[in-house]
């Protein structure tokens, strides 16, 4: 039910609940040690969430293969079914998602900084572009150059780790 709840709703529903029911904390901004908690847990929920729903859907397909009714029949416990045999077969699935979450996550970034008032990565490259509603007659485009490539280089970059990342341990927990 919660993947269909947009994520700057939830982000707006925390808002209100921390302004009006405790006010005495400052989350917002980036002022404080602790700022970065809140855009943190809002950034990672819907993730949480797929990877919860992708473990489910891949635990439930694999629950009638007959090495699951062997290894029950043999008496070991659910327990032990459910981690030596069903998420053994399961790990392929679930990793392979793990580059389209770091994408979803970074997709995320701006609007949960914008919204909080965080400082961060998104947020300054967001800014870097100087954008602006108005068309002005020799007006010139004052962009960073520099720092929009840079930023825009890292964040590849943490999808290509990502994506190495997802493929290594892919290839060590299934050596297929």
């Amino acid at each position: 039910m919660l993947l269909s709840i947009p994520d700057f709703f939830l982000i707006i529903c925390l808002q209100w609940l921390v302004i009006f029911y405790i006010p005495w904390i400052d989350f917002f901004g980036y002022e404080q040690w602790y700022s970065f908690i809140l855009p943190s847990i809002l950034v990672s929920i819907y993730p949480m969430m797929y990877i919860a729903r992708i473990t489910s859907v891949a635990i439930s397909n694999q629950e009638f293969e007959p090495y699951i009714q062997v290894a029950r029949a043999k008496g070991f416990t659910r327990k032990i079914v459910l981690y030596k045999h069903t998420l053994k077969n399961c790990w392929d699935t679930i990793l392979s998602h793990f580059s389209s979450v770091m994408l979803y996550i970074l997709s995320n970034l701006l609007i949960v900084e914008y919204l909080l008032d965080y400082k961060g990565a998104a947020y300054r490259l967001f800014k870097a572009f100087h954008y602006t509603n108005s068309i002005s007659v020799g007006y010139q485009a004052d962009f960073e150059a520099e720092l929009i490539i840079g930023l825009s280089v890292c964040f590849m970059l943490v999808v290509l780790f990502s994506q190495w990342i997802s493929k290594i341990t892919k290839y060590y927990v299934d050596p297929r």
